[in-house]
């Protein structure tokens, strides 16, 4: 997500919406083929079918919603910077705009990134 937003501002700036479009299928098509390629074949028998009533006793614990709402809350905030800063860049020519997004990226999220990871164990999944 942090070199995401700045690399496809920058790849729909050259080839405009509908190459961003075609750059996230290839790639998910690709991400499908090295599932395919990769993971082995699973036997399932009834124990370990998949299971709608299963998924949704896992969604249950509480360790989980902590991790839900801390991918709620980053997910909101980068969307949110990136929708702030589109507002404030509207003035500003069109060629200076992945740059700026690629500096944001760089200078704010990447050495916050950093930081968080040494910063303590709250928020890391069974606080590990």
């Amino acid at each position: 997500m942090v070199a995401g937003v700045p690399a496809g501002t920058l790849f729909s700036h050259v080839t405009q919406w509908r190459g961003d479009f075609w750059a996230v299928v290839a790639l998910t098509v690709a991400g499908i083929i090295g599932c395919l390629l990769g993971l082995p074949a699973a036997e399932t028998d009834r124990r370990t079918a998949p299971s709608v009533s299963r998924e949704l006793a896992t969604m249950r614990k509480p360790v989980l919603w902590g991790i839900y709402a801390i991918t709620i809350l980053t997910t909101a905030a980068y969307m949110i910077t990136f929708n702030y800063l589109a507002a404030i860049l509207a003035d500003i020519p069109e060629v200076w705009i992945p740059a700026i997004l690629t500096a944001t990226a760089r200078h704010g999220d990447l050495p916050a990134a950093r930081r968080s990871g040494r910063s303590g164990r709250w928020w890391r999944a069974g606080g590990r």
